[in-house]
């Protein structure tokens, strides 16, 4: 195959920026040459018209999930100058429509798989470019497509045998004996060593190993991001380095740094929270974003309103995160004498009740479907600000004075923040099964919301089997958390996605917990034998297939002992994937 080389374009004859700001410019032979020398096209791996019907997929669908490029290229005879401009962001945009969208005609489906297999070679190529330091690849354009690939993944990223090929064995096991040999008589960084090391080995247990590679390779791809975007001085102010007028090319490049800069400020705000770690963008770049392009980011996107509120609410979980880790401080288990969590929480309950306050009329009114998405990202936030609160609330139980048994002392305000999480883990269930499934918005939805999903789902099988409940509830969350296994099998692209693996773990982990729990039951399990309430399921409850039945059950009994409300277990919810490997080893 033919090795892609953005520098082939060079050779094209094209007009001046100025020209280019309208097809019109062009004339039809330069547009013929943009055409024929677009690498995929090229090499036969794609046609004219297949690349059109891959980026009208990818505008009329994709695009609204992740506005990162201009919509003036949503205009279809745009599409020649995206291919001139931009090629590493086209061949992005067409490996992500390839693996959603089955070309229209005969055999299109394998059409697609093919297509998308072929173009992903010529991605890693690309890519390599960006890290070797090719200036061809220093673009907006460039730092739009990884922000695209953080958010959709490729279907090698899913599967490790294809993303490293036959270098797996050498680049993972041979080395790891090799570790083994050294650490005899070497001693090896211990903090640093031991965390690369326990990650690798809960990706070899564990059926969701995608998740943590998903997570591990975004804050990568994040970082080279964020480098770019420095390099090109996009969180700089373009006024300071102008004295005269800007043309509409500029101003139009102006617009684009200015949508950059903030989803790469909400990329780096999530991927902190789902990795536990302090984000990658510089203190002065992230008040860049939050003070002066806060304002007026969102006036060159459709449903402003929602992507204005999407960017408050992000400020406001940063925050909650920093409020947080700064409670987790000291030796373990410190937190539970400090006087500061109830303050915090009331603190935390309060700014996200007043963004609430102010968003909500407008996110209700508005037409647009991505008004579910946001809800999502709001439950979430009270999920991750509240869900400490589970373990506060047993502990307190747990050693509950005396003089607190009438009032219940903190205990009682504990679960009442606990019991906010629950119903918050609930309704975030609830969009997903019967608002985003529904639209088939589920199918698209990217990878963060998928690791929503799943600490979500987790969550709340284990709040409904610890916290006091009402007659029926958890037959309701039962009936809930098996509509959501329906609805992730229905939304799969294929059967690579991590949605597939995820069903199939939910369904096994019901069956052994809330699928064995009254339907009418008040109380919730207790964590010690202390408390009143419904026992654990019994091993002699489990069924005829009593090899199968009996790993599931020693699986949800490490469910059980795992304290999802600790500070060091959900202050990230790379934890939330560490708790799934010893629920679900790989079959």
């Amino acid at each position: 195959m033919e090795t892609p080389s953005l520098m082939r374009l060079a050779t094209v004859q094209v007009p001046t920026a100025e020209q280019l700001d309208t097809v019109n410019g062009l004339d039809e032979s330069t547009v013929n040459a943009i055409w024929a020398h677009f690498v995929p096209i090229k090499t036969g791996v794609l046609n004219k018209q297949d690349v059109q019907e891959y980026l009208s997929f990818y505008f009329r669908t994709l695009w609204h999930f992740k506005p990162v490029i201009p919509r003036h290229y949503r205009d279809r005879s745009k599409d020649v100058l995206l291919i001139d401009r931009e090629p590493l962001l086209t061949i992005t945009l067409l490996v992500l429509a390839s693996r959603w969208h089955p070309l229209a005609g005969p055999h299109g489906e394998i059409r697609s798989e093919r297509i998308h297999w072929q173009l992903w070679k010529y991605l890693q190529t690309y890519l390599n470019t960006v890290l070797w330091g090719s200036n061809c690849t220093r673009s907006l354009g460039t730092i739009a497509s990884l922000l695209l690939v953080i958010e959709w993944h490729s279907k090698a990223t899913n599967n490790l045998s294809q993303l490293c090929e036959d270098l797996e064995d050498g680049v993972t096991r041979r080395p790891r004996a090799g570790l083994r040999g050294i650490e005899q008589t070497t001693k090896l960084p211990s903090a640093g060593q031991h965390s690369y090391e326990a990650a690798s080995a809960l990706e070899r247990l564990n059926i969701l190993s995608a998740a943590h590679r998903s997570s591990k390779m975004s804050w990568t791809l994040l970082s080279v991001a964020i480098s770019l975007a420095h390099e090109g001085r996009c969180f700089e102010n373009p006024l300071q380095h102008k004295s005269s007028a800007c043309s509409e090319t500029e101003k139009a490049e102006q617009e684009w740094t200015k949508l950059l800069c903030v989803f790469l400020f909400m990329a780096d705000e999530n991927l902190a929270l789902r990795l536990g770690r302090e984000p990658l963008l510089s203190e002065s770049a992230r008040q860049t974003v939050m003070t002066r392009l806060s304002a007026s980011f969102a006036s060159c996107l459709d449903d402003s309103f929602i992507w204005e509120s999407t960017l408050e609410l992000y400020i406001e979980h940063r925050k909650a995160r920093q409020s947080i880790q700064a409670l987790a401080t000291g030796r373990p288990g410190s937190e539970y004498e400090s006087p500061n969590v109830l303050p915090t929480l009331e603190h935390i309950q309060r700014n996200l009740a007043r963004w609430r306050r102010r968003h909500k009329t407008g996110i209700e009114g508005s037409s647009s479907t991505l008004h579910h998405l946001l809800d999502i990202e709001y439950r979430y936030s009270l999920l991750y600000s509240f869900s400490p609160a589970l373990a506060f609330w047993r502990h307190h139980e747990a050693n509950r004075h005396p003089q607190d048994q009438a009032t219940g002392g903190n205990a009682h305000l504990y679960s009442q923040f606990a019991h906010v999480t629950k119903q918050a883990s609930q309704e975030l269930l609830s969009i997903v099964v019967y608002s985003l499934e529904p639209l088939n918005l589920l199918r698209y939805a990217p990878v963060r919301f998928w690791a929503y999903i799943i600490p979500t789902s987790l969550y709340l099988i284990k709040a409904s089997l610890i916290l006091p409940t009402r007659p029926g509830e958890i037959l309701e969350n039962t009936k809930l958390l098996h509509a959501l296994v329906g609805a992730a099998k229905r939304s799969s692209p294929d059967d690579l996605h991590i949605s597939v693996s995820f069903s199939q773990s939910l369904e096994a982990l019901l069956r052994v917990t809330l699928d064995l729990c009254p339907d009418d039951s008040s109380t919730g399990l207790p964590q010690t034998g202390q408390q009143s309430g419904n026992t654990i399921p019994s091993s002699s409850s489990l069924g005829e297939d009593e090899n199968a039945n009996l790993l599931m059950f020693n699986q949800f009994q490490a469910l059980e002992r795992m304290d999802f409300g600790s500070f060091d277990f959900l202050g990230n919810s790379e934890a939330w994937f560490a708790a799934s490997d010893l629920i679900w080893p790989e079959s």
